[in-house]
């Protein structure tokens, strides 16, 4: 169990780590000295026609994850997929520990507290079933909740209509948040924690009714011609289930107001900011300490780790800027130390190690200066192999993979109207990183930041074939391809030979918001594990943490 305290570890005493073990440990590096990775090349059999249609390079953005995420949800789905192996199910359970065999520490946390207990009502109070109106609640696990709210304030939070879960739930000294919260009421009069003349009520979204409303008909009418399609009325909200309905039938119906709008340059700009969260009060002791317990010092949790890596070549991916250098104003002087690119060099002898980068690939192979080295820029976009000779190295040519090619006439024209259209804008600096742009606003003054994000979303309206996304104190402007940091992870895997192998561990350390798609698809994978590099609490896919660079 990782210790409640502060993070006081770095990047590099990790890479350390990782070598000190590989070395002491026969089978670890047995596995990475005496079973080279297999010939490369598991992408060139594909057509560049294929290519180019699995990623939507002349679509434009299509915003289409809609089936994606409604497959993955489902039970149907998940059952059709290979039962996990015990290997998968350890590496699983070792990020996400059972609850149960967790609790004397968990107890040992809330000491001296006051719990609250919060509690999701469908899969969690009651079984997932098809009928949404049948998900009844057992006597028993009603008794045991009975038992819990004596004990703790308790609410439970659900999707559904709060009369809908009243109706199953039946108790009374619960508070009830309906409708994704929307829609909340707290204890009856005279509960042991109801408070003042009256219990809670609160529905933010009152005036949305009359339109939610209309909507429900509207799907009502719309999904007649889906059979087992069940739209329901929750209020604040309206679900349509699709548990029961054909998966080939369901996207006809979904676009109902054209697609969504993405309207949140300004706000994502701030909440990737350092300056922005250093004028938020610092994180308490007790969000630190809960924060850790989540996302556990990858130092402090080391010899699990490795047990869980035992047998399996580990592949190594590595971001840049914030996770081998520190972050500076100015992009140009993000130097790494010669300590580091020591500790780099090593681990490369040892296992397969790739740096994975917003910037341009001959920009941070100018920084790394290591020919060992897999290079992906440009968020994974302009890709190159070690060279020739190196020990991963396979074939006559070291491997490149450039997918949007066709892109370059473009992303120089825009580069240079941004150039010119941000230069009344003191402290912004525009970056072409080949495949890619990135706008850096770490030295703008904050009330600017408004105006440099029109700047750029005017440059970019006559680009639909280019979409705009962001990082620390940076906007990103890339192809609208369907490719980014882990694409490129899935990609160097396979190259590696790799790609259905349940012996590899890929580890991936990155510090910014483009790297959740690297921990996303390891968390997806469910082999190996991110590692965060950060010095304060953020939502994220990484299992693990580490101090920052410096």
């Amino acid at each position: 169990m990782p210790k409640q305290n502060l993070v006081v570890s770095d990047t590099k005493s990790a890479i350390n780590m990782a070598i000190t073990v590989a070395m002491s440990n026969p089978c670890l590096f047995a596995a990475a000295a005496q079973k080279p990775p297999a010939v490369l090349g598991g992408y060139f059999t594909i057509s560049r026609k294929k290519l180019l249609q699995n990623l939507d390079i002349n679509g434009g953005a299509r915003i289409n994850s809609v089936v994606d995420s409604m497959r993955s949800s489902s039970p149907t789905h998940i059952k059709s997929n290979p039962p996990a192996s015990d290997q998968d199910q350890s590496s699983w359970i070792l990020h996400h520990p059972s609850a149960l065999d967790m609790f004397e520490q968990i107890t040992n946390a809330s000491k001296g507290k006051q719990i609250v207990m919060f509690l999701d009502y469908d899969g969690t109070l009651s079984p997932i079933v098809d009928d949404p109106d049948r998900a009844f609640m057992s006597d028993q696990m009603r008794a045991t909740v009975r038992k819990l709210a004596r004990h703790f304030p308790t609410a439970t939070v659900s999707g559904r209509c709060r009369d809908k879960v009243y109706s199953f739930v039946r108790l009374a000294e619960f508070y009830y948040a309906g409708s994704h919260g929307m829609d909340i009421k707290g204890l009856s009069k005279g509960s042991k924690y109801e408070k003042g003349t009256q219990a809670v009520l609160f529905q933010p979204a009152n005036e949305f009714l009359p339109m939610i409303d209309k909507v429900y008909k509207a799907l009502v009418e719309k999904t007649k011609s889906n059979p087992g399609g069940n739209v329901e009325n929750n209020k604040f909200c309206i679900s349509v289930h699709f548990r029961c309905v054909d998966e080939k039938k369901l996207l006809q119906n979904l676009d109902i107001n054209g697609g969504a709008r993405i309207n949140s340059v300004v706000d994502s700009m701030r909440s990737s900011s350092t300056t922005h969260i250093k004028s938020n009060p610092p994180a308490s002791d007790q969000d630190q300490s809960s924060w850790i317990l989540h996302h556990p010092s990858a130092l402090d949790m080391f010899e699990q780790i490795t047990n869980a890596s035992k047998g399996k070549q580990i592949v190594m991916f590595l971001d840049y800027d914030g996770t081998l250098s520190p972050i500076v104003d100015d992009p140009d002087r993000a130097f790494m130390s010669n300590q580091m690119r020591a500790t780099v060099r090593k681990l490369a002898r040892h296992f397969p190690t790739a740096i994975v980068s917003g910037r341009c690939r001959d920009k941070v192979y100018s920084f790394v200066r290591l020919a060992e080295l897999y290079y992906a820029g440009s968020h994974g976009l302009d890709i190159k192999g070690p060279l020739k000779g190196s020990k991963y190295e396979k074939g006559t040519q070291a491997v490149l993979f450039q997918p949007a090619n066709e892109f370059l006439p473009m992303i120089d024209e825009v580069y240079k109207a941004l150039v010119e259209k941000t230069k009344s804008t003191p402290g912004a600096n525009v970056e072409n990183n080949k495949f890619c742009i990135s706008v850096h606003f770490r030295c703008v003054d904050e009330k600017k930041w408004s105006e440099l994000a029109q700047q750029v979303k005017s440059v970019l309206k006559e680009y639909p074939k280019l979409r705009l996304t962001r990082g620390r104190k940076v906007l990103e402007i890339r192809p609208s391809i369907k490719w980014d940091k882990g694409k490129a992870l899935e990609f160097l895997l396979e190259s590696l030979g790799y790609a259905n192998c349940t012996d590899v561990f890929p580890v991936y350390i990155g510090d910014d918001r483009t790297d959740e798609d690297a921990f996303k698809v390891l968390r997806d994978r469910g082999q190996g594990f991110g590692i965060l590099v950060s010095k304060i609490p953020k939502e994220t896919n990484a299992s693990y943490s580490l101090q920052e660079p410096v």
